[in-house]
């Protein structure tokens, strides 16, 4: 049976290992990350006494009519691949969702690779992100102007 708890530092490694096997990432196992858990908060799920999967809440906020609304940021959720399809990740997120509402959180946001888990607790796709890449080269056929470009500075704030 899988079982949720708060994630601790000493859990760092079996996480990064877990996250890079779901993200990528460098081999070397980097511990570093968890060593200032200010502004995220973790659940870890066991399986058999073993960590098995992670996932992280960034506390963010989100702005409407001018007035910031404390925002949950799933990030992370990884869930070691022989112990997938046994509620691991819904497990993980239930916990997340119930620590959020604690907080006074009302908003969460993520980016999805799949959606049903989501969905079954409330999230829904929304919104849309755009973005376009230009070569620098591309810039070069462009016709010159006499517009100077150069690094910005305070100075350039108000303009």
């Amino acid at each position: 049976m899988v079982t949720v708890r708060p994630f601790r530092t000493e859990d760092a490694a079996d996480a990064y290992r877990l996250r890079r096997l779901a993200f990528g990432g460098p081999r070397e196992v980097d511990t570093s990350w968890a060593d200032d858990l200010e502004g995220f908060s973790a659940v870890v799920a066991e399986l058999d006494g073993a960590l098995v999967g992670f996932t992280n809440t960034w506390h963010y906020r989100q702005f409407f009519g001018g007035n910031a609304v404390p925002m949950g940021g799933i990030a992370s959720v990884a869930v070691a691949p022989h112990a997938r399809g046994r509620g691991a990740a819904g497990a993980m997120l239930d916990a997340s969702l119930i620590a959020m509402r604690e907080q006074g959180v009302s908003i969460s946001a993520l980016y999805p690779y799949v959606t049903a888990p989501y969905r079954k607790r409330g999230w829904e796709r929304a919104g849309i992100r755009e973005e376009a890449v230009i070569p620098l080269a591309a810039l070069a056929t462009t016709p010159r102007s006499n517009i100077e470009v150069r690094p910005g500075t305070e100075a350039d704030l108000d303009e």
